[in-house]
């Protein structure tokens, strides 16, 4: 599944995930079904984007030691992350993987 955070770190949008295709079997929609309300209610530290620029290079070797935040903004991201649904001993296990 992909998952769409927004720029507060809420799950905005659920889609297939274009890295791999669902298996299609009998129980397909209701497992979208539950990953969808089960995933909506995550929430996420917000993605953010800064602009930086070089600091000092207090010693000497050419090169900045540190950076310089000089603006940053919140953004929204996706995170694609695999979801394996199994019956395991008569029991529903659900595994996953980012």
């Amino acid at each position: 599944m992909r998952i769409v955070i927004d720029k507060d770190g809420k799950v905005a949008e659920v889609h297939d995930s274009p890295l791999g295709a669902s298996d299609k079997d009998a129980y397909s929609e209701e497992f979208r079904r539950s990953v969808d309300a089960a995933v909506r209610t995550w929430t996420f530290t917000p993605g953010s984007l800064r602009k930086v620029e070089p600091g000092t290079d207090l010693d000497g070797d050419g090169k900045p030691d540190y950076v310089i935040t000089k603006s940053w903004e919140r953004v929204a991201v996706y995170y694609d992350v695999r979801f394996t649904f199994e019956i395991v001993e008569g029991q529903g296990v659900v595994r996953r993987e980012p």
